[in-house]
C-alpha cells in the first residue's frame, strides 16, 4: 500500500485559473513561469488559511507548489496522503484498483485550488517521493509494546553502517509523539536535515487513541473493535535521488510514473529489497537475543567484521553448538574463512526448531508486508 506519495506534473501540461493562493506575488509569479528568469520554489498558502465552509466542502486537500530552474523545464508539485484523500483515514489500506477514482478525487481537489490538469497527465506524473506502508493486526501474536522493545535491540543502525559503505548515517529513535516507535532513519553524507529515506515501526492503536479525529476513526470503524494490537511499518523515501536507486536495485525503470507505482507488485518489489537488505540480517540473531549481544558486537567492530555474514555465521553456530557465547572461536563468525561455507549446508536444519512467539510475530509481520496482504 502508498500513503503519502509526491508527484511532479511539468508545468506546460497545467492550467492555472489563478495565482491568489500562492505566498508570493501574483505578478512576479506570472513573469517567471512566462521567462523562466530564476530559480524559484513556490507553495500555495497553508491548509490553515482555507475556512471553515473550504474544509467542510472539500476535506482534505494537496500541498502544493511549483520547482523552476532556469533553462530547465518547470514542474507543479503535488504532495498528498492517498488514503487519507479517497478515504478520510490512512488505517483503511488503499489497494491498486482504486487509482482511477484517487485521480478523480485529485482533479477535483486541483479544480478547487484553480488548477486544471487532465486525468492522463496526472496518471503520467513523476514521482518524487513515496512512502510505502502496512498495518498489521497482532491481537494474536506477541504484544507491539514487546515487538518495538525487540525490534530495538537488533541494532540496525550498525548494520546499514558497516554492512556497505554507500549507506548513509543512521540513527535510531525509540520514543516519538506518535506513540512508541522505531525508527531507522538515512541522511545524505554530511546532512541531518532532510532524510534520505527511513524505516518505521509504531503502534498504530495508540496514535489514534490520542487525538478526536483518531478516536472518531475507530468509532466509525467497528471492525477494528476487536483488534488488541496493530503495528504500522513504513518505508519513507523522500529524495528523488534515492527513489531512483532504489528502483535501480529493483530492476524497475527510475523514472516511474504515478500510475506504475501503484501496482501492487512494484510495492511489493521496494519492500522486499528494503526488507532483505536491512531486516532480515539483524533477524539471524533473533533467537539469542541476550544479554550477551551487545558483546557480540563489540568483537564484530573489533575485528571490523561484515556484519551481516557474521551475525548469519553465529546464528549458525549457536544452532549446532552447547558452548557459550564466550567461548566462540574466532574464525566462527570470520565470514573471510571457509568455515562459514561449510556450515552454511546445514542451514536447513535450522528451521525445524520450534521459534518462540516473538519470533513467530515478527515472521508474521515480515509476510504481511511483502505479501502486501489486505487489512480492512
Amino acid at each position: 500500500m502508498i500513503d503519502t506519495i509526491k508527484i511532479a506534473v511539468p508545468l506546460n501540461l497545467v492550467t492555472f485559473r489563478s495565482y491568489d493562493n500562492f505566498n508570493i506575488d501574483a505578478l512576479y509569479l506570472e513573469r517567471v513561469l512566462s521567462w523562466q528568469a530564476a530559480p524559484i520554489k513556490a507553495p500555495f498558502k497553508p491548509y490553515r488559511e482555507h475556512t471553515t465552509d473550504e474544509k467542510n466542502t472539500h476535506g482534505y486537500l494537496p500541498e502544493i507548489s511549483i520547482s523552476m530552474y532556469p533553462n530547465q523545464i518547470g514542474f507543479c508539485v503535488i504532495r498528498f496522503s492517498a488514503p487519507i484523500m479517497l478515504y478520510g483515514n490512512n488505517i483503511r489500506e488503499i489497494k491498486e484498483t482504486d487509482f482511477t477514482c484517487l485521480i478523480i478525487t485529485l482533479q477535483a481537489k486541483l479544480k478547487h485550488l484553480n488548477i486544471d490538469i487532465s486525468l492522463d497527465d496526472i496518471s503520467n506524473a513523476y514521482v518524487w517521493e513515496v512512502h510505502t506502508c502496512k498495518n498489521i493486526d497482532l491481537t494474536n501474536y506477541s504484544s507491539t509494546d514487546t515487538v518495538l522493545s525487540t525490534l530495538n535491540k537488533l541494532h540496525f543502525a550498525k548494520i546499514i553502517q558497516k554492512g556497505e559503505t554507500k549507506f548513509y548515517n543512521t540513527e535510531i529513535q525509540k520514543e516519538s509523539k506518535d506513540g512508541r516507535k522505531v525508527n531507522i532513519v538515512c541522511y545524505k553524507p554530511g546532512s541531518k536535515s532532510t532524510p534520505s529515506y527511513e524505516i518505521c515501526f509504531y503502534d498504530k492503536l495508540e496514535e489514534l487513541k490520542k487525538t478526536a479525529a483518531g478516536t472518531e476513526i475507530l468509532n466509525n470503524n467497528p471492525e477494528l473493535s476487536t483488534k488488541t494490537d496493530i503495528i504500522r511499518f513504513e518505508y519513507r523515501i523522500y529524495r528523488t535521488q534515492m527513489l531512483r536507486s532504489k528502483l535501480s536495485q529493483c530492476e524497475l525503470d527510475q523514472d516511474i510514473s504515478f500510475k506504475n507505482i501503484f501496482k501492487n507488485q512494484i510495492i511489493k518489489k521496494l519492500n522486499k529489497n528494503i526488507w532483505s537488505r536491512i531486516i532480515d540480517p539483524a533477524l539471524y540473531i533473533l533467537p539469542y537475543l541476550n544479554r550477551k549481544t551487545d558483546s557480540l558486537w563489540e568483537k564484530i567492530e573489533k575485528l571490523n567484521l561484515k556484519p551481516m555474514k557474521s551475525l548469519y555465521a553465529y546464528s549458525i553456530y549457536k544452532t549446532f553448538s552447547k558452548e557459550g557465547f564466550d567461548n566462540i572461536p574466532q574464525y566462527i563468525i570470520n565470514p573471510k574463512t571457509k568455515v562459514l561455507n561449510k556450515i552454511k549446508t546445514q542451514m536447513a536444519q535450522i528451521y525445524n526448531i520450534k521459534p518462540t512467539k516473538i519470533q513467530t510475530t515478527i515472521y508474521h509481520i515480515k509476510n504481511e508486508i511483502l505479501n502486501n496482504n489486505p487489512f480492512i
